[in-house]
């Protein structure tokens, strides 16, 4: 499961996430790993990749998570463009470029692999 979708399944308010203090990373892995008990799909790796992507580069992953085509695409979802903000549009694109490619490369990767060689070119488009 990707951190997108891992932090939609625990319903984290998005616009907080650049302020959670010691005691509430405390409480979200506490959650992540009761939630894991009851999810077969939640990884000890995505728990630890969604906290170190929490304490890494919040700019970026904010601005990935007020991206409507990357969040819908990661979580699959499919909110409306009223659903997110916009607040962050101020953010450099290299770092957010390395975020997705940090945190997302693998399952980007195997997208564009699979719908490549199934020529579904659409959902390719979708994304790009």
């Amino acid at each position: 499961m990707n951190i997108i979708a891992l932090l939609e399944s625990v319903s984290l308010d998005k616009s907080k996430i650049g302020t959670l203090s010691r005691t509430d990373f405390i409480q979200l892995k506490k959650q992540l790993i009761a939630q894991k008990e009851d999810n077969p799909e939640i990884e000890d790796s995505d728990i630890t990749s969604l906290l170190k992507a929490l304490k890494s580069d919040v700019v970026s992953f904010q601005a990935v998570l007020n991206n409507r085509v990357l969040f819908n695409f990661f979580a699959n979802k499919e909110y409306p463009r009223t659903y997110f903000s916009n607040e962050f549009q101020s953010f450099e694109i290299d770092k957010v470029k390395a975020f997705v490619q940090q945190f997302f490369g693998n399952e980007l990767n195997l997208f564009f692999t699979q719908n490549l060689e199934a020529n579904t070119f659409e959902k390719i488009g979708v994304l790009v």
